[in-house]
């Protein structure tokens, strides 16, 4: 089946070097299990992956016939504000280019947002689906059910030290695997008020 003719499934994952045989086996899962009528355009987001690691990855990827991968230098944006953040060795700084997404893709409305530490038993196509063209948030994704029983609760409870009640109610969703409806952001400017908070705020953050 020609590409033009299949739809389009954006995805787009954040790491550095460090992440790329989790992300091998990342994207091996994602596209065994893959729609072969459809075509996964995949972006990775980096500061530092070598010229040799993305082409090993670009070649596993190309294996399946109806994937691609592009990776985008971020040139390091946000490191003054992942030195000022508190508590990071469960995460690392690329985590922080999921909030300029809008403003990367502007050809399209909505799209996947997965880490490389997932390994995929399904098709991920249908998930997209979760934004409707009328839909009015700006993240689908999966609420964290109990967050005293999960590995993350000694941030949970940071959390609870650092924000308020009402801040702390607004953690609503683990942000492993979204799906990011970009023309909401857009529309609504979230990109530049994502980048105000991080930079006035990111001393509080863990």
């Amino acid at each position: 089946m020609e590409q033009k003719s299949r739809k389009e499934i954006p995805v787009m994952h954040c790491f550095d070097n460090n992440y790329v045989i989790p992300a091998a086996v990342s994207f091996y899962s994602m596209l065994e299990n893959a729609d072969p009528t459809c075509f996964y355009r995949l972006f990775v987001l980096h500061s530092d992956i070598t010229v040799q690691n993305q082409e090993r990855l670009r070649q596993l990827v190309e294996r399946f016939g109806n994937a691609e991968i592009d990776f985008i230098n971020m040139l390091h944006r946000f490191d003054d504000v992942w030195e000022a953040m508190q508590n990071t060795d469960h995460l690392s700084k690329e985590v922080l280019y999921k909030l300029v997404a809008p403003i990367l893709f502007p050809q399209y409305d909505k799209l996947i947002i997965t880490d490389v530490d997932v390994v995929f038993l399904g098709d991920i196509a249908p998930s997209i689906e979760s934004i409707q063209p009328d839909s009015d948030f700006y993240f689908a994704g999966v609420r964290q059910i109990n967050p005293d029983k999960s590995f993350l609760r000694p941030y949970y409870n940071g959390y609870k030290t650092i924000f308020s009640d009402e801040e702390y109610r607004q953690i609503k969703m683990c942000g492993g695997y979204l799906v990011a409806n970009l023309k909401k952001q857009r529309e609504d400017g979230i990109v530049e008020a994502f980048v105000s908070y991080l930079e006035n705020n990111g001393n509080r953050l863990m």
